[in-house]
């Protein structure tokens, strides 16, 4: 079940090259702001270049809860969760522990004691008012990612059973629809409240979370009804159209009123409310439709921004260390445009160069662990069908 989430790549080729652009936009928003020419020129742009994370959420919204969707329309509950748990434990958290203590040796972050250390090895941190030190400070995704994780199966075996003896892709849609709105509420009372922490982790993200579900419930859905397949077909037919709408909000909200940490908590919520439909736009293109159809496409799915998304989770964690060594104040502002610039390419190349590390000697061998226990779990089982 996880590894057909994992397989997506296959029948969604551009889904690599949308995790490219999502983690290429998050290094620019954390590296290129420290850049007085930048900041002049173009920062009410790169100020929400941070979309990167609505992106990342979107897809993992619709590559995780799929194969849930695809079994309770099947009627059935996509079971096996022991290694569907291994699969996303050792995607979340090998490639993090090592960061994580790499850098706490070398002094480059730091933790508030055994305490602190406890909720950032256990991506807990979140969750408290006291987060223990800033650590890796990008975790507070990998917080809601890993509780999403968690909250997917109970969510997919809900809608299982009140799915029952009625339409399972109305109840389906629906319930990913009460998602986006809890939400976008969640974010209202982050903003506008005082709530418990907890709301800021998973219920504030369900937003874009929910946004992929939904589209993962529309593309499952397809697989067994040709009216709607013919009419999500047509939802990405013109890549164009979902790009050059998401690129037209964007430049609404870059033109609004935000001052990034000091903006309001309207500011903050106009910006919450457009990423999400923003970053459901540029995805869409990428599930529905030819998918090697169109310069767009092709472009995502190319080998070189492809390898960027292979690589893009060891980028995502290890960007603002790498890049706060290359791409230092003094680079980015006494040397010229030119400079700061190079600076900037030679810091992203490094962290490209360091995430690749982490691909090939962590993140691969802990997949490659996953799918053998699957492998060993499925040939012990058909011994005993036998």
């Amino acid at each position: 079940m996880a590894d057909e989430a994992a397989s997506g790549h296959d029948r969604y080729p551009c889904l690599d090259g949308l995790r490219a652009l999502a983690v290429t936009l998050v290094f620019v928003f954390h590296s290129a702001l420290g850049s007085d020419v930048i900041v002049r020129h173009s920062a009410r742009y790169v100020a929400h270049f941070n979309i990167g994370v609505e992106i990342f959420f979107v897809l993992s919204g619709f590559l995780i809860y799929r194969p849930f969707a695809r079994a309770n329309l099947a009627g059935r509950y996509a079971g096996d969760l022991r290694r569907y748990a291994l699969r996303r434990l050792l995607r979340i958290f090998p490639a993090y522990l090592v960061a994580l203590f790499v850098l706490l040796l070398l002094g480059d972050i730091h933790v508030d004691g055994a305490t602190g250390l406890a909720k950032h090895a256990t991506l807990t941190n979140t969750y408290f008012r006291d987060i223990g030190g800033f650590g890796i400070a990008q975790s507070w995704t990998l917080v809601v990612e890993l509780s999403f994780y968690a909250f997917v199966p109970v969510w997919a075996f809900f809608m299982h059973l009140i799915a029952r003896g009625r339409s399972v892709m109305g109840i389906e849609i629906a319930g990913a629809v009460a998602l986006i709105c809890v939400g976008y509420a969640s974010s209202a009372w982050v903003f506008y409240g005082a709530p418990p922490p907890a709301v800021g982790v998973l219920p504030a993200a369900l937003g874009a979370l929910g946004g992929g579900m939904l589209l993962a419930v529309l593309s499952a859905a397809s697989d067994r009804d040709e009216l709607l397949a013919a009419r999500t077909r047509r939802l990405g037919r013109y890549p164009a159209v979902a790009w050059g709408l998401a690129c037209v909000l964007f430049g609404y909200l870059a033109w609004r009123p935000y001052d990034f940490l000091g903006s309001t908590p309207s500011e903050l919520m106009w910006d919450r409310s457009l990423k999400i439909p923003i970053a459901v736009l540029l995805v869409l293109p990428a599930v529905f439709g030819a998918q090697r159809a169109g310069v767009l496409r092709r472009t995502l799915s190319a080998a070189p921004v492809a390898y960027l998304g292979l690589v893009s989770y060891g980028i995502y964690i290890w960007h603002q260390r790498v890049s706060a060594h290359i791409a230092t104040p003094d680079a980015l502002n006494h040397h010229g445009a030119v400079f700061a610039l190079g600076a900037l390419a030679l810091a992203y190349a490094a962290t490209v160069a360091v995430a690749s590390v982490s691909f090939y000697v962590v993140e691969r061998p802990a997949l490659r662990f996953a799918h053998r226990s699957r492998e060993r779990a499925g040939a012990a089982s058909g011994s005993g069908a036998a």
